[in-house]
């Protein structure tokens, strides 16, 4: 008995570690899913409208929305 209740306390850290890390791969998938399903819907809607797709989605740029409304011809400012 004492044998078998040293074993479980040895291994019982592995198998939390072992969970806490599936849980953390789970979420990061499905966190690529959602990405994945916003990306398509970006996609759809555009190219229903015939516009091209932003690229801000992509690029890795902290002034994307401010490029972006310029783009569009609005003030990046919000004004009038």
């Amino acid at each position: 008995m004492n044998y078998q209740l040293t074993l479980l306390l040895c291994f019982t850290p592995l198998v939390v570690t072992w969970k806490t890390r599936m849980q953390t791969l789970m979420r990061r998938k499905k966190n690529m899913e959602i990405a994945q399903i916003i990306d398509n819907a970006l996609y759809e809607y555009y190219s229903e409208k015939g516009m091209d797709v932003p690229h801000w989605k992509c690029e890795k740029n902290p002034d994307w929305w401010t490029e972006y409304l310029i783009s569009l011809g609005l003030d990046p400012n919000n004004k009038l």
